[in-house]
């Protein structure tokens, strides 16, 4: 089934540029192969290698593996709950301003208390 990249945010959980950096690193380990469309030029043609499709099943194995060590515990009446509340946060973190590093990591300076034998106020 053929993916637009201009949709690929809604099913990737990320952009159009991350996407493409995406196609290219498994294009550079012959995972992908591209190729333009014969008949639009603009247009790029994803296709797996023979490669990946050999590797696809151990791949799947792995990852159902992983999905299920994740959700063990997990009621299989939680799982609409759960899936619901990743979208939300995926949507969130995405949408949220980034904060620089150095603010980020940059601890609160304590404020004087009275305790403290100050007056409490700004300087």
């Amino acid at each position: 089934m053929p993916v637009r990249p201009r949709s690929w945010p809604g099913w990737s959980g990320t952009d159009v540029t991350a996407c493409w950096r995406l196609v290219r690193r498994l294009t550079e380990k012959d995972y992908v192969a591209r190729a333009a469309d014969r008949t639009d030029r603009r247009i790029v043609r994803l296709r797996l290698t023979p490669t990946a499709v050999e590797r696809y099943p151990a791949w799947r194995a792995v990852v159902a593996a992983t999905v299920a060590r994740l959700l063990e515990g997990v009621a299989t009446a939680d799982l609409p709950v759960l899936d619901r509340a990743l979208v939300c946060i995926v949507r969130n973190g995405a949408a949220a301003p980034a904060i620089p590093p150095t603010l980020a990591a940059t601890p609160p300076r304590p404020r004087p208390s009275a305790a403290d034998g100050e007056k409490g106020g700004r300087p």
